[in-house]
């Protein structure tokens, strides 16, 4: 991800996955109004994107909480993951967020409520102000 001269950040992709991935969930987001905080969380706005060139123009984040980074994501449905992939993906989660894991799977249900299920939890893509 890049800063622009326009106080920006310009985020390109080499997975077309990932790309149309992150497009999706800012178009799905903003369909239903939901363009700058979810659950508390700030989210970055889509300014603009490219097909072609697989690029996102995004807003930079104020101070956290916030999440980015929406390129691991299934819609619609859960991902079909195994019992213990899913039992090791709390344990991690806890580990990861300590006491704000509540506030981490509350933003998980929410964003699931829009039918994104966001896969890729972790301290650089969900951020709080202590834990920078």
């Amino acid at each position: 991800m890049w800063k622009s001269d326009a106080d920006t950040a310009v985020k390109a992709f080499h997975r077309e996955i990932s790309y149309f991935n992150e497009k999706e969930v800012y178009e799905r987001l903003a369909y239903w109004g939901v363009v700058q905080e979810i659950d508390g969380f700030w989210i970055p706005a889509m300014l603009g994107h490219d097909d072609e060139l697989m690029v996102v123009e995004m807003d930079l984040m104020p101070e956290p909480p916030y999440i980015i980074d929406f390129a691991k994501v299934h819609f619609d449905f859960p991902p079909d993951f195994p019992d213990d992939k899913l039992e090791e993906a709390e344990r991690e989660g806890r580990e990861r967020f300590e006491h704000h894991w509540p506030e981490v799977q509350s933003l998980l249900a929410t964003l699931a409520s829009y039918g994104i299920f966001y896969t890729d939890p972790n301290r650089g893509n969900i951020t709080f102000p202590d834990m920078q």
